[in-house]
């Protein structure tokens, strides 16, 4: 399916309200702080991402690190960052 970017943004800005919804609800279900949650669910991104693409954990951050800059440039909606 081709997304026009418009529909990639929105898409995007789904993904982000959901796992910003469930880093909450999994927070509270175990009662650890919502940024420890954040750290967990990240981290299991990362190794989650490693499995189905078939990479190193190195070349699964090296991945990271360049949607981090493309954050940075501006690519994707502010409201996504924080």
């Amino acid at each position: 399916m081709t997304e026009t970017q418009e529909q990639d943004a929105d898409l995007g800005q789904e993904f982000f309200l959901a796992l910003h919804r469930l880093t909450e609800r999994l927070a509270k279900r175990h009662g650890v702080p919502v940024e420890r949650a954040a750290d967990y669910l990240l981290a299991g991104s990362l190794f989650t991402a490693a499995h189905i693409y078939e990479l190193s954990l190195d070349e699964t951050i090296e991945v990271a690190q360049e949607i981090a800059e493309s954050v940075q440039q501006d690519e994707l909606p502010a409201s996504t960052r924080h």
